[in-house]
């Protein structure tokens, strides 16, 4: 009885951790967007850094995985790793970069290569503008806010304010259009 009830005992607190883990993930996911806007990174760093330590995980985790559901198969504990483990490393790596990041900072004036819109997020019918530039040969994008759609359909320039990031990728501390 006791082998039991030491198994029903670890099998809870496999489905605890592993629960809590993709939980976390997703809400740091949700999180990250922001700071991913607001840094000028290419998208090849994060995904990398989801797919190795999704990956590493995985390969650590997935037989526990599978003795806790009971599933057959890859594509439930790598979904797991990713969702979980994969972007808890991408928002660390994100946010030091960008909450450690100096506090010196320089403007920068680069022309406008493309404006469009999407949907707003209160309200889908408020498109908000988004303009499309060439940073030192990266293209970068900014979203503006709803109330900006005017200013920035009348402007060929956007202004940031930059600053050197913990672990060198720039952050974008302000930014408006001319």
């Amino acid at each position: 009885m006791d082998k039991k009830l030491s198994n029903l005992k670890d099998k809870l607190y496999w489905k605890w951790f592993f629960g809590a883990t993709i939980f976390t993930g997703m809400i740091l996911m949700v999180l990250q967007i922001d700071i991913y806007r607001s840094t000028i990174i290419d998208s090849a760093i994060p995904l990398s850094i989801v797919l190795g330590i999704g990956v590493i995980t995985y390969s650590l985790l997935h037989r526990k995985y599978k003795e806790v559901y009971n599933v057959r198969g890859f594509f439930y504990p790598f979904m797991q790793s990713l969702l979980s483990f994969g972007f808890i490393a991408c928002y660390v790596f994100m946010a030091g970069n960008f909450y450690l990041a100096d506090r010196d900072s320089n403007q920068f004036t680069f022309p406008i290569k493309e404006k469009s819109s999407m949907p707003g997020t209160s309200n889908k019918s408020k498109r908000t503008p988004l303009v499309r530039f060439d940073y030192f040969g990266k293209e970068k994008e900014l979203v503006f806010d709803y109330s900006s759609t005017v200013k920035v359909k009348e402007s060929d320039f956007v202004t940031l304010t930059i600053k050197k990031g913990a672990f060198g990728f720039m952050v974008v501390e302000s930014y408006d259009v001319k």
